[in-house]
């Protein structure tokens, strides 16, 4: 099975886990750059409530080459307000997802991805979104059992 792992990270935190999931599976990876600058976390909070509050959807660099190619699209982001970040939104709703396997995951200190996995359902319902994980620290059998379901 083709896949693709995408990420938006701020800290870096979900782009280590980003990074050793496409490692381990041997996967192709795309980082979700914004177009604007979110600056430090709390500037980007303060952002992302406007950006939910006005159901926007920024604009990113870049795009997936062959995007139609991967079967199974995991995508990572960090939970803010218990939701991905709008962009992952804005860069999921550009795409065609019919027919794919997505699996979410977040980072969080706190926070589980059910809320955010909801959401992600709601916004996309052609898409086979599968049960998301919270990531804190890196497990390669986690990985692996969340990926069989």
């Amino acid at each position: 099975m083709k896949t693709l792992v995408i990420y938006y990270s701020l800290s870096g935190t979900t782009e280590i886990v980003a990074q050793r999931i496409q490692t381990q599976l041997d996967a192709d990876l795309f980082q979700i750059v914004p177009k604007k600058d979110y600056g430090d976390y709390h500037h980007a909070i303060d952002l992302a409530g406007r950006e939910y509050e006005n159901n926007e959807l920024p604009e990113y660099i870049g795009d997936v080459k062959d995007f139609d190619s991967y079967e199974r699209i995991i995508i990572g982001y960090p939970l803010w307000y218990y939701k991905a970040p709008q962009v992952v939104l804005s860069f999921l709703l550009s795409h065609n997802l019919e027919g794919k396997e997505i699996y979410p995951f977040c980072t969080s200190g706190s926070q589980d991805a059910d809320n955010s996995v909801e959401v992600l359902r709601s916004q996309l319902p052609t898409a086979s979104i599968h049960e998301g994980i919270r990531v804190t620290s890196y497990n390669s059998s986690q990985i692996e059992e969340w990926l069989s379901h």
